[in-house]
């Protein structure tokens, strides 16, 4: 049951992630702004996040 909870955050966490690009690039031109789904940074979202992320 857990799992659905971790995915939505997830997925949230993702678009929230997404979005925060998207403004950024309205600006000025971002040269790879997210390199690898799988390699987001962990000093960027926090201890409890990156903690969460690991496991």
């Amino acid at each position: 049951m857990w799992q659905i909870y971790a995915q939505l955050a997830r997925d949230i966490m993702d678009e929230r992630q997404r979005e925060a690009d998207a403004r950024l690039r309205a600006g000025r031109p971002v040269f790879k702004a997210r390199p690898h789904p799988g390699s987001t940074p962990r000093h960027r979202l926090g201890r409890a996040a990156g903690r969460a992320a690991e496991r």
